[in-house]
């Protein structure tokens, strides 16, 4: 396990059959995250290496239009570095036998986070979208509606995306985003979740995560 800090109040990553690892959030008594229409593919982006991105990086924040110093998240053994603000997320990425988890948990609405998995085998773009809509799969083991498959690819190494909305004991409604992507030809997914009522303020900081990462193959 490689830990950059510890999350309070998350679950621990778990594996699912068909080989994907999530984060639990703890929405009350809600089930556990386990880890559009598809379209023809883009080529597969072309990231630097981890050593040629500085280690803080200066942005507008979408929400509050004041610049935010976003920090470089990359971590040894772990196959991705992002750039995410550190007064809003804590970060665990977690290492098992099917891959890595790496878990960017809101500070701010509960059960907020953006997740992403990249497997230990080199999967096909295909194989990871099974894990995500298929029998057994991301959406049918958390029991999440799909709300739309043809949203827009808003990153250059989306290949598939899947909306959602999720509803745990009728206690509070969460929504959020699956996307499966490939880059260097590693195909990997991201989960974007979190309360209905935050996606104002937190999925812009969402997306500077997703704008920013950069996946290596194995």
């Amino acid at each position: 396990m490689v830990t950059s800090k510890f999350l309070l109040g998350f679950g621990t990553a778990i594996a699912l059959g068909l080989g994907a690892i999530a984060c639990a959030p703890t929405a009350p008594a809600g089930p556990e995250p386990i880890d559009s229409p598809p379209g023809a593919s883009s080529p597969s982006p072309v990231a630097t290496t981890a050593g040629d991105r500085p280690s803080t990086q200066t942005v507008k924040d979408p929400w509050t239009q004041q610049d935010v110093t976003l920090k470089l998240f990359e971590q040894p053994g772990v196959p991705m570095t992002t750039y995410y603000a550190e007064e809003t997320f804590e970060v665990r990425a977690t290492s098992a036998g099917e891959g890595t988890s790496i878990q960017f948990s809101g500070q701010g609405p509960e059960n907020a986070y953006v997740q992403i998995y990249v497997p230990r085998e080199n999967s096909s773009v295909a194989e990871m979208e099974e894990r995500v809509s298929g029998a057994n799969g991301l959406v049918e083991t958390n029991g999440w509606n799909v709300t739309s498959t043809n949203g827009p690819r808003a990153y250059p190494w989306v290949q598939q995306r899947v909306d959602f909305e999720a509803d745990y004991n009728d206690q509070q409604n969460f929504m959020g985003t699956v996307y499966v992507g490939e880059m260097n030809g590693q195909a990997f997914t991201a989960t974007v979740h979190y309360p209905a009522d935050a996606g104002d303020g937190f999925a812009p900081q969402a997306g500077q995560i997703l704008e920013n990462l950069q996946v290596s193959p194995r």
